[in-house]
């Protein structure tokens, strides 16, 4: 083993096995020179046997966990998602852990969410706990949502170097982009009014936290920082007349009330609220206009 020579080991081992066969350390130490020529299968059949010698040490369930788990990476990578799926799963039962390395492995990013949201709900919260979820929002392009996460974490650890970073990142990722304002914007136009408010809201949330770190893009970036808001409640209002028109009354009322708290100074939406509302339509005999 010292050597490098793990074939000549697994052999020297596998003759100390048959003279003495009760010997866990030699399971073990093979199991290791199996895991060095990448022969997952052999190497968990010693750890097992391991585990069948001395069922009280934890340590050799979690590193057939872990043996597993390489199994099913490697698996992975090679395009045989049924085998390593199986791999995974063996190791999620022996590790409960591992479930989660597992689940992302398998690109199965909405799944560890759900477990880590669950955590959160049954157990106090963590920073480390936050910046999984935080990692995971990006993973899945929940910009907004991530940028959530990251802020708490942060009250409850300041000095936490990775929520910097991945700050950072979003920072970056807001200037890159030249703010998400302009392709909330765009998405207005399309009448596809859910993305819209997705990247207006994120734009409005950026613009309180900092400036962009380029000077030259200051400006610009100011005025799409002030204008997020105004295209927020603009796009409230247009998918509440959607709604409207598709007889959806209370989720109108509803998208009107988030437009009128981002522009209380724009009279067209209290107007299409009074429009959308009965008790008030009967008062104020008006229908609903663009804003």
């Amino acid at each position: 083993m010292s050597q490098s020579q793990f074939d000549k080991a697994v052999s020297c081992f596998s003759k100390a096995i048959l003279l003495q066969s009760q010997q866990t350390e030699f399971y073990i130490q093979r199991a290791e020179a199996y895991l060095q020529l990448c022969d997952f299968q052999s190497a968990a059949l010693d750890y097992k046997h391991a585990c069948s010698l001395q069922p009280q040490t934890e340590a050799y369930p979690q590193r057939l966990a872990f043996i597993h788990y390489l199994q099913g990476q490697c698996l992975f990578d090679l395009g045989k998602f049924l085998e390593a799926l199986d791999s995974f799963t063996k190791a999620a039962e022996l590790k409960p852990c591992f479930r989660l390395a597992c689940l992302t492995a398998l690109g199965r990013y909405s799944d560890c969410l759900r477990s880590v949201s669950n955590w959160l709900e049954t157990d106090s919260q963590s920073a480390d706990l936050l910046i999984l979820r935080a990692r995971l929002h990006h993973q899945l392009n929940q910009m907004t949502l991530c940028y959530h996460d990251l802020r708490s974490a942060l009250r409850l650890k300041p000095c936490c170097p990775v929520a910097h970073a991945l700050l950072k990142r979003l920072k970056v990722l807001k200037c890159t982009y030249f703010l998400p304002a302009q392709r909330g914007i765009l998405y207005r136009r399309l009448r596809n009014f859910t993305a819209a408010i997705e990247d207006l809201v994120l734009a409005a949330e950026f613009g309180v936290e900092g400036e962009p770190p380029q000077e030259h893009m200051r400006d610009d970036s100011e005025d799409l920082e002030e204008d997020a808001q105004t295209q927020l409640a603009l796009t409230y209002n247009d998918f509440a007349i959607q709604c409207f028109s598709r007889g959806l009354q209370s989720e109108a009322i509803k998208l009107l009330n988030k437009a009128i708290e981002k522009q209380r100074n724009k009279s067209e939406l209290f107007i299409n609220r009074g429009g959308v509302d009965p008790r008030l339509k009967r008062v104020m005999g008006v229908g609903l206009r663009v804003a």
